[in-house]
């Protein structure tokens, strides 16, 4: 399961759920969310698009920066017209309590951390 962990409040000025945003952060953020939560296949007439992040977090001995480069090689694939902005993520694997497993992957603009998904098996 992949969670969303630095959202945006209600009472943020660009929390109202919208297809598309007039603010390139906004687009880019959407676009984001698109690809990690894709799996390859799931497109049709382009079985490549996404990112299958569960599988590589769990059923794979992949390291944060093997993971790394997949998502921004995927980002650099997929994402388009970003206005200049450079996307990159980072990724850190954990162990939380009771043993489970866990892998924090967060999203940077132009270096500065704006999003963060949690990849859980909760």
């Amino acid at each position: 399961m992949v969670n969303e962990i630095y959202i945006r409040t209600e009472d943020d000025p660009y929390y109202v759920d919208v297809l598309d945003h007039g603010n390139i952060v906004e687009k880019i953020i959407s676009k984001v969310r698109v690809i990690l939560g894709t799996e390859p296949g799931d497109v049709l007439a382009n079985d490549q698009f996404g990112v299958d992040i569960e599988y590589l977090v769990f059923r794979t001995k992949i390291d944060s920066t093997e993971l790394e480069e997949k998502i921004n090689d995927a980002f650099t694939v997929y994402m388009g017209d970003t206005g200049g902005i450079q996307v990159t993520s980072g990724v850190s694997f954990g162990h939380g309590t009771g043993g489970s497993d866990y892998a924090v992957i967060d999203i940077y603009l132009n270096g500065v951390k704006t999003a963060g998904y949690l990849v859980s098996k909760d």
